[in-house]
């Protein structure tokens, strides 16, 4: 028993002396890459400005890395040199950086050191900063909220004022030919246009609507495959008419078809921003989901090709530029801004034996499904036409695939629910940067939130 008890006794000691171990080595990690992040960030601080408004950058921003962690007990841990880019009005700064820590009871199982990395990247000011504004046009945004005045407007209405006030904060001239901003309106689907579509390896099928088709392995990359055969999309209504519209209204098709429902890729040009903003409305469904898959892809460089016609010869050719670099001075900014009032609903879609020619096609835009069911003859069974593409776990799981994957990237993610049902704030929520870059809103608190996105974007913070 006494020999029995010894052993339990000496692994009790062993196995509470691994937790000792593991417990100081994350201590450490976590104290060295909070070294890293306030390192950079007092390095890239700009501390003034001249008497003609240029940037006073720190001084020796090298020197402050290093100090900030000799004076932490870091001392040699920088591995190679802080990384420094300044331009006008921009500051970055990047270090990476390694601490061996000596074990005390491992070392008696063979480990004698653990390895703990860090890395961290701060900017402030602009420099090449692309944005994608991905703003929720479905059915729902037609629902009116209370105003401080005692009158009424509509979600849309909330949101088409934001949205204008945060192309204006930032397309001004102080950041002219160094911030683009895409605008990305979405339904169940996304109308890319004829410019992008021609782009792609798609053959088209009609020329009434632009949207592509994504499969389930679209929605774990960020990439656009040029050379993929992507499938054109159907064009057809399942969404009855609004009252308004009358029975054989079809302005409500799935793939949104009027121009200026498109995306509007990479401008600078606030006139135009602001025409097009007020000219949006409120159509069909939710699709959370493929607005984010496209609002991603005008960030990734797989994009670059096809937006070449668009921006050749201005100042943003050759965009998206590659993503920035962990631990290294950033000079690209990737942001999306998102927002939704609903949730990843249901998407439907016709056998395509119902709509695979000219003449499908051409009925469908003349014509809504349920008007065409009912007319001529009628006694139509849906689930023999059409079937289900897409639901509410389809979209929340596509979904948070891709903001993972955009936020190892650096990509930096706001995402705004405005009055959104409790399955859709929580998926905006999970998709955000950080608890800070989600907002939970009703859409009189829009105005603010999209300004304070817009002042956030320019301040100083860390980027990766």
């Amino acid at each position: 028993m006494i020999v029995m008890t010894l052993l339990f006794f000496m692994m009790m000691l062993t196995l509470g002396g691994i937790a000792v171990d593991f417990m100081r080595f994350e201590s450490r990690r976590a104290m060295l890459q909070s070294t890293a992040d306030r390192a950079v960030l007092a390095a890239a601080k700009i501390v003034d400005t001249d008497d003609s408004g240029n940037p006073l950058y720190a001084k020796n921003p090298e020197d402050i890395v290093y100090d900030y962690f000799a004076k932490s007990g870091f001392d040699g841990a920088i591995q190679g040199t802080p990384d420094i880019y300044q331009d006008a009005g921009f500051n970055s700064v990047g270090v990476e950086a390694r601490f061996e820590m000596d074990t005390f009871f491992l070392s008696m199982l063979g480990v004698d050191n653990f390895s703990a990395p860090a890395a961290a990247t701060a900017v402030e000011g602009i420099s090449k900063t692309k944005v994608s504004l991905v703003v929720d046009i479905s059915g729902s945004m037609q629902q009116t909220i209370p105003t401080s005045d005692g009158s009424t407007k509509t979600r849309m209405d909330a949101m088409q004022s934001a949205a204008t006030k945060f192309v204006e904060n930032m397309l001004i001239e102080k950041y002219e030919d160094k911030i683009s901003v895409s605008l990305v309106p979405y339904t169940e689907q996304v109308n890319i246009g004829q410019t992008l579509l021609a782009g792609l390896n798609v053959t088209p099928r009609h020329n009434y609507s632009h949207c592509i088709e994504f499969e389930s392995g679209d929605f774990n990359k960020l990439s656009i495959d040029t050379a993929y055969p992507y499938e054109h999309m159907q064009h057809v209504q399942f969404n009855g008419p609004r009252a308004s519209e009358g029975l054989s209204s079809t302005d409500n098709t799935t793939c949104p078809k009027h121009s200026y429902e498109r995306i509007i890729p990479m401008l600078q040009d606030l006139d135009n921003f602001r025409i097009e903003i007020a000219k949006l409305k409120p159509r069909a469904g939710t699709s959370i989901f493929v607005g984010l898959k496209w609002g991603l892809a005008l960030l990734d460089p797989s994009m670059a090709s096809v937006l070449a016609p668009i921006l050749a010869g201005g100042p943003f050719a050759g965009r998206p530029a590659a993503y920035a670099q962990t631990g290294q001075a950033s000079q690209t900014q990737k942001v999306l801004v998102m927002m939704t009032d609903g949730q990843n609903d249901r998407s439907y879609r016709l056998h395509d034996q119902f709509a695979s020619t000219p003449g499908h096609f051409a009925n469908w835009n003349s014509m809504h499904w349920w008007y065409f069911k009912n007319y001529p003859g009628g006694g139509r069974n849906f689930n023999s036409w059409a079937y289900q593409k897409y639901d509410n776990p389809t979209g929340n799981f596509s979904m948070q695939q891709l903001c993972s994957k955009a936020k190892l990237k650096g990509v930096i993610i706001y995402a705004v629910a405005v009055d959104a049902t409790t399955d859709g704030s929580s998926q905006m929520s999970q998709c955000a940067s950080s608890p800070s870059h989600f907002f939970d809103a009703t859409g009189n608190e829009l105005d603010d939130i999209f300004t304070a996105i817009a002042r956030q974007i320019t301040e100083l913070r860390l980027s990766l």
